[in-house]
């Protein structure tokens, strides 16, 4: 699964209210601007489950339900009528869950995609018998929420990569598919020392892809300490069927040290050597002490053919770390856009508390160019829901938010507590998926998965025209 360290939720006491126009909660979205799936036993960790819009207007999540019945942790699917309403006509009441791993709880989704016939994929990651046995998973559920008997095995596949001695954890934290329908799953591989990146292509009816490294699977390392510990979190296809993918390279395992990286590969599973010369690029943080810790967990193929990389890192030079949002921005070729931030890169920090952790999650272009970043925030022993938008040089954009940024209270319970975890646009208007605490308040805390509608600038006044 996404890796962000010491974002679990936590509960405290509630956040300032927002009183501006740009990003502010959409009143006529859901209740108050707030969607729910409505179920209590959703997953806190952060994850690829961008919102899918559907061309109707109508919208998809996925997330994890860790208590479902008998079955344990499972993946879910939820869709929404185009104003936040749970749509009856979908799986059971506007949700769907999947068992992979026949009740042992520990399936846990990350990421969902659109075929072009109206398909759904959903994939993750599943827990088999062993203690060292997660595996990719990937299912297709007709447009209705109903697993598709004639992908794969009854609906669903299964990647296992098993390179630490025929066993090892694959994690999966990406899923795209392609034009003709194939499926792109990244993630990492455990290997005896540490971990590469993963990444497999299932033709669109779930089989292999006999052209994609002759198995349909490939993984490679940064190469940036002795021991690999590299983790792919998010990947997309350009426009040339070329797949991009963002990670976390780890450069001194012992320190903890880690750098943002790139990689790109040719549709036929080879690192695409006209990127950075050798097909991948890392990226450090450096905050003046000579080390980089940093990781990135979201991407966008930018309309320019540049790559746009979201995480967080340390912009600190003492000894207490102080974890901010940061992104970085790519040409084509896998150089530093020099034109964007400090040089190619930038932190933001939100810091709720001193030094309070601040990561952005999910990371979009507007169709203006302006660049939106959603996260988290920790701040008095609980976390926000955050947001940031830049304009195209890294500076911040003064109509969004206050200067440039946002931080949110849903107010679902009090303590407030909740993170956004994938972006997407409705028409004009910004869509945040994410999980949010509900009352009551318990131990555990209850998780509902949501979806949060924010005003934007750029022809909001079309909106209602556009899906009404």
């Amino acid at each position: 699964m996404k890796t962000v360290a010491a974002l679990s939720l936590a509960s405290g006491i509630g956040c300032c209210s927002l009183a501006f126009a740009d990003g502010a909660l959409d009143a006529t979205f859901g209740v108050d601007g707030v969607a729910r799936a409505g179920i209590p036993d959703g997953d806190g960790a952060p994850s690829g489950c961008r919102p899918i819009v559907l061309a109707d207007g109508r919208i998809l999540i996925c997330g994890t339900r860790l208590s479902n019945g008998v079955s344990g942790a499972d993946f879910m699917v939820a869709r929404f009528n185009v104003d936040g309403s749970l749509d009856p006509t979908f799986g059971d009441n506007g949700l769907t869950t999947i068992d992979f791993d026949q009740g042992t709880g520990g399936d846990h989704a990350e990421g969902i995609a659109l075929q072009a016939d109206g398909h759904i994929i959903v994939g993750g990651t599943t827990h088999g018998a062993g203690l060292q046995s997660d595996d990719f998973a990937v299912a297709r559920l007709t447009a209705d929420g109903v697993l598709d008997q004639s992908f794969a095995t009854a609906g669903k596949a299964t990647i296992a990569f098993d390179l630490a001695n025929g066993v090892g954890n694959d994690d999966m934290s990406a899923l795209t598919v392609e034009s003709d329908g194939a499926i792109v799953l990244a993630g990492s591989a455990e290997t005896m020392t540490g971990s590469v990146v993963a990444v497999a292509r299932l033709l669109s009816d779930g089989s292999r892809d006999a052209n994609f490294n002759a198995t349909g699977k490939v993984t490679f390392g940064f190469a940036l300490a002795g021991s690999e510990a590299d983790h792919a979190n998010a990947a997309a296809v350009d426009g040339q069927g070329r797949i991009v993918v963002a990670a976390t390279a780890t450069t001194n395992e012992q320190m903890e040290t880690n750098e943002f990286a790139v990689a790109r590969l040719l549709a036929n599973g080879t690192l695409d050597t006209d990127f950075a010369g050798v097909g991948y690029v890392a990226i450090p943080f450096d905050p003046g002490t000579g080390i980089s810790d940093a990781r990135a967990l979201g991407l966008a193929l930018l309309g320019n053919g540049e790559i746009a990389i979201s995480g967080y890192a340390n912009s600190s030079p003492w000894a207490t770390p102080n974890m901010d949002m940061a992104a970085a921005r790519l040409r084509s070729d896998g150089s530093l856009d020099a034109t964007f931030g400090n040089g190619g890169t930038l932190t933001i920090p939100f810091d709720i508390e001193q030094n309070g952790m601040d990561a952005a999650v999910d990371v979009l272009e507007q169709s203006d160019g302006r660049l939106l970043l959603v996260g988290t925030a920790l701040g008095g022993g609980q976390q926000y829901g955050v947001a940031a938008r830049l304009l195209g040089d890294g500076t911040f954009d003064s109509s969004f938010g206050t200067a440039g940024k946002a931080t949110y209270n849903l107010g679902l319970t009090a303590p407030g507590t909740q993170a956004f975890t994938g972006v997407t646009m409705q028409g004009s208007r910004i869509l945040v998926g994410g999980v949010a605490f509900i009352a009551p308040l318990g131990t555990p805390q209850p998780l509902d998965c949501v979806l949060v509608r924010l005003s934007n600038d750029v022809g909001d006044a079309i909106f209602a025209a556009a899906f009404d």
